[in-house]
């Protein structure tokens, strides 16, 4: 378990299946609801996802940032992070986590720590006392500030779908209407 720059996380290298099915017991999430996978900087970013639209590359600016993007997924990538061939990517705007990320050699599977239907953690001392039996390893970052979880996007060819409003919604919305990306609400 490991903070973010949104909220306190769940995650395990994408390398080690054991570690992903444990993310996914401990989470106590349904088939269907895949994890995003936190990745330490564009080129990676780039690596796990095809088919992105046009207009894709301008969106470098709004990162690292506390986004997901939905996009097709490209090479083999856990079950639990790929729904109808798509998969969601997270460069965060936290330097630790992403020294982590780059020293694991490989993205990470992620998904806000708390049980399904529950707030998300934002403390590491409420973090330990929730999850400390289930998970290996807690890198505490203390109290993180208040904040959302990540904004999710998935960007298609015409258009831009916004799956869940979190951090950073009200700039994405600003810098996707200059770009002339029109937005819907996904759900």
């Amino acid at each position: 378990m490991l903070p973010s720059d949104t909220v306190y996380a769940l995650a395990a290298s994408v390398k080690f299946s054991g570690s992903v099915r444990r993310i996914v017991k401990i989470k106590g999430r349904s088939p269907g609801h895949p994890f995003s996978i936190f990745v330490s900087g564009w080129g990676e970013l780039l690596r796990h996802s095809k088919n992105r639209p046009a207009y894709f590359s301008k969106l470098k600016d709004l990162l690292p940032g506390p986004y997901t993007f939905v996009l097709p997924a490209r090479g083999k990538l856990p079950k639990a992070c790929v729904s109808k061939g798509k998969v969601g990517l997270r460069w965060p705007d936290f330097p630790l986590l992403n020294q982590l990320v780059g020293k694991v050699g490989a993205p990470l599977v992620a998904t806000s720590a708390n049980r399904s239907g529950k707030p998300p953690l934002r403390s590491g001392d409420v973090a330990a006392r929730t999850f400390g039996g289930e998970v290996d390893l807690i890198l505490d970052g203390g109290k993180l500030p208040l904040s959302a979880v990540s904004t999710v996007v998935e960007f298609r060819s015409q258009e831009a779908v916004v799956w869940r409003r979190g951090a950073g919604y009200k700039k994405l919305m600003q810098f996707l209407s200059r770009l002339g990306v029109p937005v819907r609400r996904g759900g």
